[in-house]
């Protein structure tokens, strides 16, 4: 017999006529020589047979016996039938083979041969029955072979492994059948050509997941999303919009009725020469009507106000525009109509000279209207909507002071009865008035406003008040908010002392406003005006604002015009320089992440297997998680095709519990364990690098510590 050795550690024993050779190790399918025998010292005489010899007698000839075999039988090449374990019985090989010789474990096909112990069927070509771990040809068990295992066949590799499959069949049966696939990563990954293949898959799936977020990323910050043209959003803004009716008394119309109202008791008649038809939107028109008598009669005379509302019959909505009149009874008046369905005003009738501010005059006549705006108000306001490209500060000064501030204040002799604008208490009747006022002020300056202050005695200007205490301030808009582009400012209270007798004066601080608004709150005597119950009158004055008061506000909005442009549209050099080295150091550094993240998880799998008394190698686990992570990178491209956030969270939780049945099938299939080992070995690995970290932690803390100390 001649003994050789494998590779593999086994020991294998073939006959001397199978010298010089070649066999495969029934073990690992690595092809052997057989050397050949030692030639003997001495052999055995020829015997020669002359012609005139008598005859020798000889035995008769007998068939030749037939050659060995390749692969002999499993007790010369793999040794001993290894002793039985306690508990486990196995029928003899002699009863196993009479079993199969008598027909009992016959093969279905001429080209199968079946097992002798359990009599599943094999091509001709497997050595080992998968399920008992014994040799189909002699019936003997084979030790070290774990049953359930895909053996090696007479090619030497597993059953169902094909060399040469592509790689992207595997990545394709990975996704309905990946506990078999699996089972041959050890013969594919044997194959450079394949480790080649692999490591590329592996870093593509980076670069394609990377660059695939990064311009969904992109696209959602820049805004990139479906442009929906101008023409479609304006036709549904003014489909979305409430239509609006004219409402417009277009011929004589009472009083009395709807948007008609007298105030004082008596009656009279409107009529509205235009406009009588819808306006157009953002641009101003003219409103030319009568108001007169009853009959119609002889014209009303009056100071005709408007303002804008927010519906018919709705709330102030914008400041006061006064009319012109013409003839008696005829007004025109200039109004704008704003980026609406429509334009809604209301209109009120004053006495002549009266102050429609004063809540101590009411109006003769209130008067409701409104009229559509024509189609195609909706692109106004899209293009409204739209950033301006430039802001021009000199041209936006210009438009806001085009149109001047007003003066008003009750410089005449002006009674007070009853409660006066402003006024939570009763008090007796008096008269005031403002002293040499100043007809203009420099914003920001500071100006002397003087008031006088006297008793009524039987409604004619009696002695100078006394017993009191005056205050003045300042504010914008009637205590509202101006939108002129102003600079905003605190209103700032001071108290005002008498200069002589009656005249109380005080300095105030212009504002940057169209108008400076002058408050003069008057108090009972040791009151102020922050007490509710303090004051008793409120006197107010505008004075108009010289050139430039609205530069401060224009400037500011100019730089933070700038400041959102320059937010919109980024430098496109900086921002390509930004692109280029952002995204690909990112993915490159999520590489060297996550090859750092591999070696440790394989370093720890392999590590808890050997604990756990499993096999398996650490460099096919390294080579396995890999080909698993760039598997499941380009999965995880399916979550930037759905656009439901909700959605996603139940994609990225399926895709993560797949993730982890890869790992343990991985597991399963590299160290040969069952799936409760491979769970085990997880919480193994899970448990060590906790236990790691934890003692890096207060590695660290004790050198921070010494180093303190």
């Amino acid at each position: 017999m001649i003994e050789i050795s494998c590779e593999c550690g086994k020991k294998l024993s073939v006959p001397d006529s199978a010298g010089g050779r070649s066999g495969k190790c029934p073990a690992c399918g690595k092809v052997l020589q057989i050397p050949k025998p030692a030639e003997k010292a001495a052999s055995a005489p020829l015997e020669l047979e002359l012609e005139d010899a008598p005859p020798v007698s000889r035995a008769p000839a007998t068939a030749a016996p037939p050659p060995e075999s390749l692969y002999p039988p499993a007790q010369d090449l793999l040794g001993d039938e290894p002793p039985k374990k306690k508990g486990l019985t196995k029928p003899p090989v002699a009863a196993a083979m009479a079993k199969r010789d008598s027909g009992k474990h016959a093969a279905a096909r001429p080209d199968q041969i079946p097992c002798p112990l359990c009599g599943a069927m094999y091509d001709k070509e497997m050595v080992f029955c998968t399920k008992c771990s014994v040799d189909l040809e002699s019936g003997r068990p084979i030790s070290g072979l774990t049953p359930g295992r895909a053996l090696l066949t007479k090619s030497g590799y597993p059953e169902g492994y094909d060399p040469e499959i592509p790689f992207w069949k595997i990545c394709v049966q990975m996704l309905y059948k990946p506990w078999v696939v699996m089972e041959y990563f050890q013969g594919y990954f044997e194959s450079k050509n394949m480790q080649i293949q692999m490591l590329a898959f592996w870093v593509a799936s980076f670069l394609v997941v990377g660059i695939a977020a990064s311009n969904k990323a992109g696209k959602a910050m820049q805004g990139e999303v479906k442009t929906v043209p101008d023409e479609v959003r304006a036709a549904e803004i003014e489909k979305k919009a409430d239509p609006v009716q004219l409402w417009v008394p277009t011929s004589w119309t009472n009083s009395g009725t709807e948007g008609a109202q007298s105030n004082n008791g008596k009656p009279f008649m409107i009529r509205v020469n235009e406009p009588q038809e819808a306006v157009e939107a953002g641009r101003p028109f003219t409103v030319r009507m009568n108001i007169c008598e009853p009959g119609p009669g002889k014209g009303i005379d009056g100071d005709l106000w408007a303002f804008p509302t927010d519906g018919f019959r709705g709330r102030p909505d914008g400041e006061r525009v006064m009319g012109r009149s013409g003839q008696l009874g005829e007004y025109d008046i200039t109004l704008q109509a704003e980026l609406l369905q429509g334009a809604w005003y209301q209109f009120e009738l004053f006495p002549r000279g009266a102050d429609p501010e004063s809540r101590s005059v009411v109006p003769m006549a209130t008067l409701w209207m409104c009229w559509p705006t024509k189609p195609g108000w909706g692109m106004k306001v899209v293009q409204a909507d739209k950033a301006p490209e430039t802001f021009n500060v000199e041209e936006e000064v210009a438009k806001r002071e085009s149109r001047p501030g007003r003066f008003r204040a009750a410089t005449e002799l002006k009674q007070v009865i009853g409660q006066p604008e402003g006024m939570v208490a009763q008090h007796s009747p008096f008269f005031y008035r403002f002293v040499d006022p100043p007809q203009q002020v420099e914003p920001g300056k500071n100006m002397t406003i003087k008031i006088g202050l006297w008793q009524s005695v039987d409604n004619v200007q009696g002695d100078p008040m006394t017993e009191l205490e005056v205050y003045m301030t300042t504010t914008s808009a009637w205590g509202f908010d101006d939108d002129d582009g102003g600079e905003a400012s605190k209103p700032k209270i001071v108290k005002a002392g008498p200069v002589e007798s009656g005249i109380w004066a005080a300095e105030l601080e212009s504002l940057w406003q169209r108008e400076t608004i002058v408050q003069v709150v008057l108090c009972y005597v040791g009151k102020t005006p922050e007490e509710s119950n303090g004051r008793f009158a409120v006197l107010t004055a505008e004075i108009p604002s010289g050139s430039g008061w609205s530069r401060p506000g224009v400037e500011k909005e100019k730089a933070e015009f700038d400041a959102e442009k320059k937010e919109r549209t980024p430098d496109a050099v900086a921002s390509k320089i930004e692109k280029i080295l952002t995204g690909p150091m990112a993915i490159v550094g999520e590489i060297l992440a996550n090859i750092l993240n591999i070696a440790i998880s394989a370093a720890l799998f392999t590590l808890a297997a050997r604990l756990l008394g499993g096999g398996g190698s650490f460099l096919l686990m390294a080579l396995t998680l890999a080909f698993l992570q760039g598997f499941a990178n380009f999965l995880s491209l399916i979550l930037l095709f759905v656009p439901d956030h909700g959605t996603q969270l139940m994609v990225a939780l399926g895709l993560g519990v797949y993730a982890l049945l890869l790992r343990l099938i991985a597991l399963m299939k590299v160290y040969d364990t069952s799936f409760g080992v491979a769970l085990l070995t997880a919480v193994v690995a899970f448990l060590i690098q906790q236990f790691i970290v934890i003692a890096l932690l207060i590695g660290a803390f004790g050198a921070a510590v010494a180093l303190a100390g």
